[in-house]
């Protein structure tokens, strides 16, 4: 028992005189200002954690958005080379009997491999010219690519030296002439 109230007299004294033994040497204000400090710089922490996760989201989102404009790019470039490599101004569009919604713009690339077909004789009607003997563009719109080309090879038969070299999907610039205009205006999105 003398133990016990000797430790707590003890305890008694030791937070007496952390109390008042700073104010006996006078660094009270000097321990004062130190939590003072200390609190400034917690706070400033927190902001600086709070502002680190704010600028972490904005360069997220501007690094979502970096992506999108090299997405953007990347396909205006391959528009641009589509529309280069076409070897002339002319686009022949083929379109079925009814608009199927769903149904995408294709471009096929057709040429005739025997031009000597398309010569017109006397007393026949011709409406095919040299230009076909070069790669032509043709635009189709069609659910798929496989019905695409089952549709030019209606119209521009294998009979009449015709061939389709290939279908792919159409570049923005030249859909635009066979798609409708979309409900509302909204812009379409990249092919």
């Amino acid at each position: 028992m003398y133990v016990v109230l000797v430790s707590i007299i003890l305890v008694g004294f030791l937070m007496v005189g952390s109390v008042f033994l700073p104010r006996l040497l006078g660094i009270g204000r000097k321990l004062s200002a130190l939590r003072g400090r200390r609190a400034a710089a917690e706070t400033l922490v927190r902001r600086m954690q709070v502002r680190l996760q704010r600028r972490g989201r904005e360069l997220r989102t501007a690094t979502a958005q970096l992506a999108k404009t090299q997405t953007r790019r990347r396909l205006l470039i391959a528009d641009l080379e589509a529309a280069r490599a076409a070897t002339e101004s002319t686009v022949r569009i083929v379109e079925g009997p009814d608009r199927e919604p769903g149904c995408r713009v294709w471009m096929a690339k057709v040429v005739n491999v025997r031009p000597e077909m398309l010569v017109p004789r006397p007393g026949s009607f011709g409406h095919f010219d040299e230009s076909w003997s070069l790669p032509q563009t043709v635009l189709v719109l069609a659910p798929d690519p496989a019905e695409a080309r089952r549709m030019v090879e209606r119209v521009l038969p294998a009979a009449l030296g015709f061939s389709t070299r290939t279908v792919e999907r159409t570049p923005r610039h030249l859909a635009a002439l066979v798609e409708p205009e979309p409900a509302g205006g909204v812009p379409r999105e990249a092919a």
